[in-house]
């Protein structure tokens, strides 16, 4: 099985009444511009205490070649980005070598590793 590094991002928040100002609208915004349009599908439906959500999904592509050495550093971006936010914010990364498993953690706190959950 060949090698690959998964980075999905979960990101939920409240959008205010200014919704153009918004720390969520504003999230969101930087998602679709930095990464392909198909990898940040549209916002949920106001869900329950007026949240939303919405993903970065993974590039797919091969570990080491261009679109995910890109997909990488746009990954790292955004996460410093969101590290400046109030929001609710998470970053799947499933690898595939190694015998690894999946991990989920907020980008700048502990690593949990999902066989303990």
């Amino acid at each position: 099985m060949p090698n690959f590094n998964l980075h999905m991002i979960l990101v939920s928040g409240v959008p205010d009444d200014n919704e153009e100002d918004c720390e969520f609208t504003q999230a969101y915004k930087k998602a679709r511009e930095l990464f392909d349009e198909d990898l940040v599908p549209p916002l949920t439906s106001v869900g329950h205490n007026s949240m939303q959500s919405f993903c970065v999904y993974p590039s797919f592509s091969g570990f080491g070649r261009e679109a995910q050495i890109l997909h990488l550093k746009n990954v790292d971006l955004f996460c410093d980005f969101l590290t400046k936010t109030h929001m609710d914010w998470f970053v799947v990364n499933v690898k595939e070598y190694a015998g690894e498993k999946p991990t989920i953690y907020r980008w700048s706190e502990d690593i949990i590793d999902l066989s303990e959950v």
